[in-house]
């Protein structure tokens, strides 16, 4: 159910799913664009991905996520394109049982993004603009 999205995401911050009775907690992670990376300002990001590859691997991030922390239900969503300050880049939503498998699945499931889903995003200030590439080593399917 992992998806990529144009629009903004704010929206999409509930999703509509039929209510799941052993579901005890919801823990949902936005990731917001700041106004300033590494002391420069920041006006805006701007993501790209090779989509079938990075969509294949978040599917499996949720599938392992679930069956990890024993969720009811997993699911990640990444902006692509340009995105403001104070927007929402991605999100990663984890429900379960229990509040702490949701919590530590919400976690790990963001960790995992960054190490192996080929996103990139390009930073965007006043000084000019720099792709910043994910870490190495961690984009195979």
């Amino acid at each position: 159910m992992a998806r990529f999205c144009h629009d903004p995401l704010e929206e999409l911050e509930q999703p509509n799913w039929v209510p799941d009775p052993t579901i005890g907690a919801r823990v949902l992670f936005t990731g917001i664009v700041r106004g300033e990376t590494g002391g420069d300002t920041t006006t805006a990001l701007e993501y790209d991905a090779y989509e079938p590859m990075a969509l294949k691997i978040m599917d499996e991030l949720e599938t392992e996520a679930t069956i990890r922390f024993g969720l009811s239900r997993a699911w990640l969503v990444h902006r692509l394109g340009l995105v403001g300050v104070g927007k929402t880049s991605v999100l990663a939503l984890a429900e379960a049982p229990h509040r702490q498998a949701a919590f530590a699945a919400c976690e790990w499931l963001m960790e995992e993004v960054k190490k192996r889903v080929p996103i990139w995003k390009k930073e965007i200030g006043p000084n000019g603009e720099i792709w910043q590439h994910p870490k190495s080593g961690n984009l195979n399917p």
